[in-house]
């Protein structure tokens, strides 16, 4: 009972300040927790700018490209390569020209870029209090997963943690139906942070599509047109056969 009246004093001065200042940025800290084959819980931060129609959902650490390959030789014709990474992941949604650009590690650096994918909610009657404060559940079915969301429509932000978004208000709670994937609302904060936040590092990363990734990860067709689009230097490894438990699963182009 103590726990409990202690973080409703954290969290609501902060949300009940957010509708009486109308602040328009907005700065969200989460808890991501990966029930994985390597469990792990990270930390992220959610940068909204109304005004400038933009959000931010990037791992809390320093913005940084720097890394160490290392280029292992298996035989003739395949190599091992790994990374010592410290860029961090993210997803930058740019709602004025309906653009996202991920940054995602599979041993090097991507930045996929696609349009903003339009997600279906279904909105139920389900109610629940998390910190005292009221919110509602909302589901959907997006590449491959189910997730379910619960949001606050009395704080109108139509970002969210990774890819989800468009609800009527922030989300407090995600996760799959499996809880394989968890993201959880910690603080929020409404200081006027900087626009370059919104300067994504890009510099020596390859940049490529949402059709890109999915071969990269998956390994569904020939990397000639991937390989391309690297860096020079840089070796593509291709992760062929590797089983569909990520976030995304299945991909618009791949519906019966």
């Amino acid at each position: 009972m103590t726990m409990k009246i202690f973080k409703y004093f954290i969290l609501i001065p902060l949300l009940l300040s957010y509708k009486v200042n109308s602040q328009d940025k907005l700065t969200a800290s989460y808890e991501v927790v990966y029930n994985t084959e390597r469990p792990n819980t990270q930390q992220f931060t959610l940068y909204f700018d109304k005004n400038a129609d933009k959000s931010f959902f990037v791992r809390t650490m320093e913005l940084s490209n720097t890394r160490e390959k290392i280029i292992e030789k298996k035989d003739e014709n395949t190599y091992h390569v790994s990374f010592k990474y410290t860029a961090p992941d993210y997803n930058y949604f740019d709602f004025s020209t309906d653009s996202l650009k991920s940054l995602v590690n599979l041993r090097i650096s991507y930045l996929v870029e696609e349009t903003i994918p339009l997600i279906s909610w279904e909105f139920t009657d389900e109610e629940k209090l998390i910190d005292s404060i009221r919110v509602s559940k909302a589901t959907t079915f997006f590449r491959g997963r189910k997730y379910i969301a619960w949001y606050s429509s009395e704080y109108p932000v139509k970002a969210g943690p990774w890819k989800l978004h468009g609800l009527p208000g922030l989300i407090f709670e995600a996760y799959d139906e499996t809880r394989r994937f968890n993201w959880h609302l910690k603080k929020i904060s409404y200081s006027d942070f900087s626009d370059t936040v919104f300067d994504i590092p890009v510099k020596k990363i390859a940049r490529i599509t949402l059709k890109d990734y999915a071969e990269i990860r998956y390994g569904n067709r020939d990397a000639q047109a991937i390989v391309s689009k690297l860096p020079q230097g840089a070796v593509f490894v291709r992760s062929s056969g590797s089983p569909r438990n990520d976030k995304e699963t299945k991909f618009e182009w791949e519906r019966q």
